[in-house]
This record gives structure tokens, C-alpha cells and sequence, in this order.
């Protein structure tokens, strides 16, 4: 059977022969060449990106945040815990005295970071000579302060004061005695 096409209903014999259909292509551009066709496609391109990222944007969603951008937000969170701690810190001061001949005691404070020991003489100290050791703790910490007399006789006493108020006084008398203060900042 051959591969031409006939214009007589099935069945009949074929009359005359009709040759297949030819279609002319339209010849693209040659490259380098510009005409307008091509801008208005790039065009409509990218307006449909335009509206893609508006619709987006309607959407609620937000870009990724750089590397630079969460870098600055950690930046910022550090900065305003760090002004909070301050706001919320509490001045306490450790004072330990002595009296009727207690002259040293081995005394042992909490601070922030932990716990120090030291055996000095009465009245306790500060580094500037100012009387009490002054520490910075957040609100509600636990504060402990205990001075033992070093000496035969006298007695020890130990004291907290938390923002200007007292909040633990303890006297202990004797030799070797323990005087023990503690409360929360």
C-alpha cells in the first residue's frame, strides 16, 4: 500500500492523488540580531518575576536572613541580656569584724562564680582598703558568708547586706568559733 493520501471515501477506487501538505517554517533570527519580538519576551519574563516575588511578598514570607544578619541579631540578644543583668543585679557586701582580741578568722564567701577562701585580718577588706567585699549577683541567688576566729579568745562577727539592707547578721564568741551568715540577693 503506498503512503499517499486520497481524497475518495474508503472504498472507492482512488481518482486523483493529493500530495502531503507542505508547511512552511518561519525562519528564527540569527544570532547577534535584535528585533523586537525578543525584548518583549525578556520583558514579559521578567515581569513575571516581578509578580512572582510581589505575590510572595504578600504572602509573609521574608528572605533567609544572611549570615551578617544573624550574626548582628545575636550581636543584639547578647547586648540586652547584658543590659538586663545589670538592671536586675544586686550589690551585696560581705562584712566580717572582730572583737575582743579576734584579729584574723578564715572566712569563706560565694561569689557569681563560685566559692573563695582566705584567712585575713579583722575587719574584712576590700583590695581598696574600704571596709566589706563587694559582689555583683543576679536577683534571688543564694549569698553565704562564714568567718571562724583564729584566735583563743574574742568573738566574730559576720554580715550580708543586699542593696543597703541587711538581710543576715550572726555573732559567735570563743576561740575557734563560727560565725555564719547566708540569705538571697
Amino acid at each position: 500500500m503506498s503512503d499517499e493520501v486520497s481524497d475518495k471515501p474508503p472504498g472507492e477506487k482512488p481518482g486523483r492523488v493529493i500530495p502531503p501538505a507542505r508547511v512552511d517554517v518561519p525562519k528564527l533570527p540569527r544570532e547577534g540580531s535584535s528585533n523586537a519580538a525578543t525584548y518583549v519576551m525578556v520583558g514579559a519574563i521578567m515581569l513575571c518575576l516581578v509578580l512572582v516575588g510581589a505575590y510572595l511578598a504578600m504572602q509573609g514570607r521574608e528572605p533567609e536572613p544572611t549570615a551578617w544578619d544573624r550574626a548582628q541579631e545575636r550581636k543584639a540578644e547578647a547586648e540586652l541580656r547584658e543590659s538586663v543583668a545589670r538592671a536586675l543585679s544586686r550589690e551585696v557586701v560581705y562584712e566580717v569584724e572582730g572583737s575582743g582580741g579576734a584579729s584574723s578568722a578564715g572566712v569563706t564567701v560565694t561569689t557569681p562564680t563560685g566559692t573563695e577562701q582566705a584567712t585575713p585580718s579583722l575587719p574584712l577588706r576590700n583590695q581598696a582598703g574600704e571596709l566589706g567585699v563587694t559582689h555583683e549577683f543576679g536577683p534571688g541567688e543564694f549569698v553565704y558568708v562564714s568567718a571562724q576566729n583564729e584566735g583563743e579568745y574574742g568573738s566574730v562577727t559576720c554580715r550580708i547586706t543586699v542593696d543597703g539592707v541587711v538581710v543576715s547578721e550572726n555573732t559567735s564568741s570563743g576561740a575557734y568559733g563560727i560565725a555564719t551568715c547566708e540569705g538571697r540577693s
